[in-house]
């Protein structure tokens, strides 16, 4: 690919998407049926456990199990999502089957991964806003990392660290104009509609950008 910069992640997105749109709108339109099941039998297991709600124990135990249970599959899809999203945007072959290409460790990897990431962020807030912003483009590409490499939690966040290094302050730039560009869609009529189209393909600047320093630095 070539060497990075916005105009260049911006025109390699525009050339993936025109030639990848109707993989990129099936694999979100997969991906939203799967969320939506999930939230469904969610739902439905809460409900199931109201006869339990006076048990004490029992309730909190089964509580607990589908707390976990919801987030492992919600993990492994968003996961497997984001990898054939990635196998669109290299060109490579891909599979609707979005569990097909996640694993036990690949979940608890991404849940590692994502809690040192998100309690980074939050703690950098803390500390008037600046270095959460920060440690957050640091580490905002160690899903890809994980999903492409299938590394290690701790690998993967040094991985996004090292892929970010001198370019974090355009990644911010390249964010910006992704929300606006969904912003402003919204705003149009029937905008919802608009930015659930635009909303898949809005991620592939950000595995282009991945892709291209991957290249470079690996």
């Amino acid at each position: 690919m070539a060497q990075f910069s916005i105009g260049a992640v911006l025109r390699k997105s525009f050339e993936v998407v025109w030639n990848n749109l109707w993989l990129y709108w099936l694999l979100a339109l997969v991906y939203a049926g799967t969320v939506a099941a999930l939230y469904l039998l969610d739902a439905f297991a809460w409900t199931a456990l109201q006869p339990t709600l006076r048990a004490g124990l029992l309730y909190a135990l089964s509580a607990i199990f589908v707390f976990f249970a919801t987030y492992v599959v919600g993990m492994a899809a968003h996961l497997g999502y984001l990898k054939e999203l990635l196998n669109v945007t290299e060109q490579r072959d891909v599979n609707f089957n979005i569990f097909a290409s996640t694993s036990f460790n690949l979940v608890l990897n991404g849940a590692i991964a994502g809690f040192f990431a998100a309690f980074a962020f939050f703690f950098g807030l803390i500390l008037f806003i600046v270095p959460g912003i920060y440690w957050a483009l640091k580490f905002g590409l160690y899903d890809l990392c994980l999903v492409d490499k299938n590394l290690a939690a701790g690998a993967a966040l040094r991985m996004s660290a090292e892929l970010t290094k001198g370019v974090k302050w355009q990644f911010l730039f390249l964010y910006l104009i992704l929300g606006a560009v969904l912003s402003l869609s919204s705003l149009t009529p029937f905008g919802w509609i608009l930015a659930s189209l635009l909303a898949p393909c809005v991620e592939v600047p950000r595995m282009v950008a991945y892709c291209m320093l991957r290249d470079q630095k690996f």
